[in-house]
């Protein structure tokens, strides 16, 4: 998890980051333009106040931190890396996506449904897109899923109308 605090003239604002990200070979570091790695994405950021965002690196990787125009190095009040547990990854980026993680779903996630959550989560911070395009892909794929079938609403809705007094139950046969 990158966690980012930057002190600097604007009290809110959407700064983009880029982390240029280059592979450590024993005490060499290739530069990031060999390794073809690169981390980019706006953050949103409040003037002295700590953002954090997940990010997924290898554990040879070696980065540099390119900050926006308006933006100088002596802004820059905290930035750090923090490893975290897969589950606790997993969960934030579910949460982050809005989607519901029981612990016993979290324990039998398979790999491709990480990997499907990881790319959703990247999608949210995505900044060469179309902001409409994302969110009629979003509806499509995510919201879509969570509207309930005909026959589940009216299954809730003669619940409701019982519980309420409106109707009164039917006997069973």
């Amino acid at each position: 998890m990158l966690e980012i605090q930057i002190d600097g003239p604007v009290f809110r604002s959407r700064i983009p980051l880029n982390l240029l990200v280059s592979q450590s070979v024993i005490n060499q570091t290739k530069p990031p333009q060999e390794f073809g790695a690169e981390l980019s994405f706006p953050l949103n950021v409040q003037s002295a106040t700590l953002a954090k965002r997940l990010v997924r690196l290898s554990k040879d990787a070696v980065l540099s931190l390119e900050l926006a125009a308006e933006s100088s190095p002596q802004d820059l009040v905290v930035f750090r890396l923090i490893k975290v547990s897969k589950k606790f990854f997993i969960s934030r980026i579910y949460k982050k996506l809005g989607k519901g993680l029981t612990l016993a779903q979290l324990d039998v996630l398979s790999e491709q449904q990480f990997e499907e959550g990881w790319q959703d989560y990247k999608v949210v911070f995505k900044t060469d897109s179309n902001p409409a395009d994302n969110y009629q892909d979003f509806i499509a794929t995510q919201e879509h899923k969570a509207i309930p079938t005909t026959e589940h609403q009216l299954a809730s809705l003669s619940k409701w109308l019982v519980k309420t007094g409106r109707v009164s139950a039917l006997p069973k046969s």
